[in-house]
């Protein structure tokens, strides 16, 4: 009985989050939030982005740093107005919605049918299984940066850490993606032979 009352509590518990998030698609925030981090990585030099190395650039290694404003095409200070921004969006979600208090695995499940409908557009078909793949990975790469940004917030007490800890964020991020592209060029290669 009480293995029963357990499960009924995580059950409502669970279903008490996903009700929660119901209204996050329709939050200005969020769709800022995810609008201009998808811009950023979407927008990023891919040659050059895949030369960073987020673990120099999370230690505070300056070379990587330049890199990775390089590949994003913005200075220092256009990247922590961006950065300032987006935690003042991402604020307003926690504040709302504590999505620091739901567990990694699950907010990430959360927070896929939320940006389906954002990342759905970008792809043009998405009636074949190479889209529906494309689609899915950039959504749970999407998901996973969330995580990571929100990580970040503790290290955004310094303005420096914060930079390189989204910055390693947004590197791994955009890497992620651009693999993804690739997978699908294979895929669609593949599917024509």
């Amino acid at each position: 009985m009480k293995k029963i009352l357990f499960l009924l509590l995580i059950a409502n518990a669970m279903f008490a989050n996903a009700q929660s998030l119901s209204g996050l698609r329709n939050e200005r925030a969020f769709k800022d939030y995810v609008s201009s981090e998808y811009n950023l990585v979407k927008n990023a030099n891919e040659a050059d982005i895949s030369l960073v190395n987020p673990n120099l650039l999370s230690n505070g290694d300056q070379a990587e740093l330049r890199k990775f404003l390089a590949a994003i095409a913005m200075t220092e200070s256009g990247y922590r107005s961006h950065l300032a921004t987006q935690r003042s969006r991402l604020s307003s979600l926690e504040a709302k919605y504590k999505l620091s208090t739901i567990p990694s695995r699950q907010l990430q499940d959360l927070l896929i049918p939320e940006l389906n409908p954002v990342i759905e557009p970008i792809i043009a078909v998405t009636n074949g299984d190479c889209e529906d793949e494309l689609q899915n990975t950039l959504i749970m790469n999407f998901a996973a940066a969330v995580l990571g940004h929100l990580t970040c917030s503790t290290a955004d007490i310094t303005v420096f850490a914060g930079i390189i800890c989204h910055g390693a964020v947004a590197t791994v991020h955009a890497t992620a993606d651009a693999n993804a592209r690739i997978e699908y060029k294979r895929c669609i290669k593949n599917q024509k032979k």
